[in-house]
């Protein structure tokens, strides 16, 4: 019980005290884990990103510096696996992309400043595949592609 105490509280650091080295993340000689944040000039939290044997594993948030939420990344043994967002700095959804053993999988949208769905996209195993869409700021059909 004291052991898993101790690791739960070690497990959060700085990323200053973190050193990248040819792609996994270190504290001193051995691979982190846990859970490094860094912060704006400002205070505020910038990133908080979970890794575990040097990659990234789990969410990651970045936020603009005055705390709002940026976006949202997710991996699964340092490769892109699962939703990512992306969010203007007025907390509009601006982006959304889905990943797979890091790479492009599933549904892609981007919506415009005004909330206005703007493209649709669909990869299969980082492929080009189904019917792509792309709509004007009106919200008229501009485009439709097939894969």
């Amino acid at each position: 019980m004291i052991s898993l105490a101790m690791m739960v509280f070690s497990t959060v650091t700085f990323s200053q005290e973190l050193e990248l080295i040819d792609g996994k993340y270190y504290n001193g000689n051995e691979p982190f884990t846990g859970i490094s944040r860094e912060y704006h000039d400002n205070g505020n939290l910038k990133i908080r990103m979970n890794i575990k044997d040097g990659v990234p594993d789990g969410n990651t948030r970045l936020f603009y510096e005055d705390g709002s939420l940026k976006e949202q990344r997710s991996f699964k043994n340092g490769m892109k696996d699962g939703i990512w967002i992306q969010w203007d700095k007025d907390q509009n959804r601006v982006a959304e992309a889905s990943y797979k053993n890091d790479l492009k999988h599933g549904y892609w949208y981007l919506w415009d400043q005004e909330g206005n769905k703007r493209y649709e996209m669909y990869y299969v195993k980082g492929e080009k595949e189904g019917n792509w869409y792309i709509w004007d700021a009106q919200g008229n059909l501009a485009m439709e592609r097939a894969y």
